[in-house]
């Protein structure tokens, strides 16, 4: 019977784990949908720090912030602290989970609007900004937010955060 109920358990924490990597593999696919894969490699709300570090290398990590640089871009990662009160987005992510991605290109490296934004159907486009001709383009669904500004023609900016789904079940609970 010992043995029954033990391997009751296993199975049951290997269903748990296939369905969890299930759902990140979905979670990537849409968001790599609607932006190129090479901006989806981390999720926000599921990555952690050792996944940025095994695709990005390591990093000067200050005050769970890092930052790296290619000749295009700076990408920058923003990690939980793992305490709500400390929270940027008001989640309750474990400590080192990835919070939010930032991409912000390069004066003169900026990419086309169409480059990035793979089906423009998919966002919401809005004047947000102090800038009038910044338009920025978002998907809440997703967590994806891109800048584009117009005098340039070029995206200045794509900013990734946790999907709605993850949102949804990470919130922060209010005490009263």
């Amino acid at each position: 019977m010992v043995i029954r109920n033990k391997l009751i358990v296993k199975m049951r924490r290997g269903v748990f784990a296939f369905l969890v990597v299930v759902l990140v593999a979905l979670a990537t696919a849409a968001q790599a949908e609607l932006v190129p894969s090479e901006f989806t490699r981390i999720l926000p709300g599921v990555s952690t720090r050792t996944d940025v570090e095994s695709k990005f290398g390591r990093s000067e990590v200050a005050r769970h912030e890092a930052r790296y640089s290619n000749s295009n871009y700076t990408v920058i990662f923003q990690y939980s602290r793992g305490d709500c009160r400390l929270s940027f987005l008001n989640l309750s992510l474990p400590e080192w989970t990835v919070e939010s991605v930032s991409f912000e290109w390069i004066d003169g490296k900026e990419p086309k609007l169409k480059d990035i934004v793979l089906d423009i159907r998919s966002f919401r486009k809005k004047q947000t900004s102090d800038v009038i001709t910044h338009d920025t383009y978002s998907n809440v669904e997703k967590g994806i937010s891109v800048v584009y500004d117009r005098k340039i023609n070029g995206i200045i900016g794509v900013y990734l955060r946790p999907s709605l789904k993850v949102e949804s079940t990470h919130q922060c609970r209010t005490v009263e």
